[in-house]
């Protein structure tokens, strides 16, 4: 049975990696994409090599803040990593609600991006065509590497993330080279949509976990203790339930949103609070379809 937990825990740890990755790698390829094909239509291909190394130059700069991130949290014990665990995620939720509110105007519009470029290239300024695709990238990167901050299930484990982060971003590697090379088609509303409910889900589960470890912490008041416990008992082996939220289901859920199932009311509260606001935002931003 501890064989079988731990890779359950893995398997969400895997799962949480490759969504993330995919969904911030197809993000940062898809802005890199849209620029060299709009250098290529306007003649001027060989400002294209300000882009790759704008964009690599982010990735090891992700990198860099990802290690030295790791090993300041390795670095704390007790109250302190409870304190640096729920700020950490408070931030990482903030910075996915607005990458999220972001892309969804981006969606209806990337006139602005290429305004920015065509700005940029008429002067033949390699170095800004560079630093747009830096901090373009740099955005994903940093969500990426805090998304990557959050919790690992019971028995799950980073190496299973990371494993699931590469499959992630092969798999939008090869999903922004079809599009683009007009291999596929790919309704991108649809995708969007679908993508960002689930992020927008993941973030609140970040808020909530942030939430938890700050009450532990003494940071902030539970205002009222387990409002419900929906664990199931141990089965008679001595082994989780699967929907309790360290069981099989429950303990997938957990890694990919946050699930709790004996939430403090405050946790509950600020967990609905991000999903309504979130929801309400998207909502009001969304592309409304001419009629």
């Amino acid at each position: 049975m501890m064989l079988q937990s731990i890779l359950l825990a893995s398997a969400g740890t895997f799962s949480k990696g490759f969504i993330i990755l995919f969904r911030e790698g197809f993000e940062a390829l898809l802005i890199l994409f849209i620029l060299l094909g709009f250098l290529k239509k306007s003649g001027r291909s060989e400002q294209a090599p300000a882009l790759y190394w704008g964009a690599l130059m982010a990735v090891g700069a992700s990198l860099l803040i990802g290690l030295l991130l790791g090993a300041l949290k390795i670095s704390m014990e007790g109250t302190a990593e409870k304190v640096f665990e729920g700020l950490a995620m408070y931030i990482t939720a903030l910075l996915l609600g607005g990458m999220i509110l972001w892309m969804i105007r981006f969606q209806g519009n990337t006139a602005e991006l290429k305004s920015q470029a065509a700005s940029l290239a008429d002067q033949n300024n390699r170095w800004g065509l560079g630093l747009l695709m830096f901090f373009s990238v740099l955005r994903e990167g940093l969500e990426t590497v805090l998304l990557f901050m959050g919790p690992v299930e019971e028995g799950g484990n980073w190496w299973a993330g990371l494993g699931g982060g590469l499959l992630g971003l092969a798999f939008a590697a090869a999903l922004s080279f079809a599009l683009f090379n007009g291999l596929i088609r790919l309704n991108f509303s649809l995708f969007f949509n679908v993508t960002t409910g689930i992020l927008l889900f993941m973030a609140a589960g970040m808020v909530a976990y942030g939430t938890h470890e700050l009450i532990e912490a003494g940071w902030l008041p539970a205002i009222q203790e387990k409002v419900w416990n929906i664990n199931p008992a141990d089965l008679p082996d001595g082994s989780k339930h699967p929907f309790h939220d360290k069981g099989s289901v429950g303990g997938l859920l957990k890694a990919l949103f946050g699930y709790n199932g004996d939430p403090d009311l405050l946790e509950l509260l600020l967990w609905l609070g991000y999903l309504m606001g979130g929801g309400y935002l998207w909502y009001r931003l969304k592309p409304k379809k001419q009629s």
